[in-house]
Formats: structure tokens, sequence, C-alpha cells
């Protein structure tokens, strides 16, 4: 019998209250906090990262992460590593009284998504300064 691999638990930081930010990190472990380029986020916003192994492994924590956050009545964003794409548009169509925006961080088609605003945005790597200027970027767009 394999052994079950249980999903990271989300890493909060920022604001009690407020605007939130769920990352979705395909890097599969959990950091001991989050990338340095991100921590002047936390003045404005709830940041919850999620490492999600992949799809098939991790959609509890970050469906208790937006339960949590809809239960607050929190307006949230949402930040995905491309390779979890399509699973962050599924669960954003259970929360979408709540998710404004879909950034997606990294190549590929874009998921099908209804009445949020979707976008794509270069890079690789969520730690880098450049993606996390790109999805600031974004963020600005989707509130005008």
């Amino acid at each position: 019998m394999l052994p079950l691999r249980l999903p990271p638990r989300p890493l909060w930081r920022g604001l009690e209250y407020g605007p939130a930010l769920v990352v979705l990190d395909a890097a599969g472990s959990r950091p001991d906090d989050i990338p340095a380029a991100w921590v002047p986020l936390t003045d404005s916003f709830q940041i919850a990262w999620c490492a999600t192994p992949g799809p098939e492994t991790g959609p509890e924590a970050v469906e208790d992460v937006l339960e949590t956050l809809a239960d607050r009545r929190v307006r949230t964003h949402i930040v995905a590593d491309a390779e979890l794409a399509e699973f962050a548009a599924g669960v954003l169509a259970e929360f979408s009284h709540i998710v404004r925006t879909l950034v997606v961080v990294g190549g590929g088609d874009l998921p099908a998504t209804t009445g949020v605003h979707t976008a794509r945005v270069p890079g690789r790597d969520l730690s880098s300064p450049q993606v996390v200027a790109s999805v600031l970027a974004e963020l600005g767009r989707a509130r005008t």
C-alpha cells in the first residue's frame, strides 16, 4: 500500500482582514515563508500561499482557504502557476462570488472563466520580483 500524500497546509501572511491573494504554487513543498518579492504585498493583502503538488493532491486545502475567505466575504484574487491553471479555473467557478481575478504565471492557453478578469503574465518562477510586478499590474487593470 502506498503512503497517503497529503498536500502541505497553506501558509498565511499579511493582513488579518482585507483583500486576499491566493497563490497556487506547483512547487509541491511548503516554503518556510513567502518569497521575499511578495513580502511588501503583505501590507495590502492577506496572502495564502498554497503549495499544490498537482490538481489531484491539493484541492481540499485550496477549497478550505477559499471557504474561509468566502465566510468573511473577502474580495479574492488567485495567482496560479501555469501547471495549475485549469485547476484554478475549476476552483474559481465554485467561488466566483468572491474571486475577482485569475492571473496565470507562465505559458499555455488561458482557461475559460466566466465573469472574472483572467490574464497571463510571463515568467516561470513565482518568487521572481518581475512576476510579482506583473501580477500587481494585472490586479490594477482588473480594478479599472
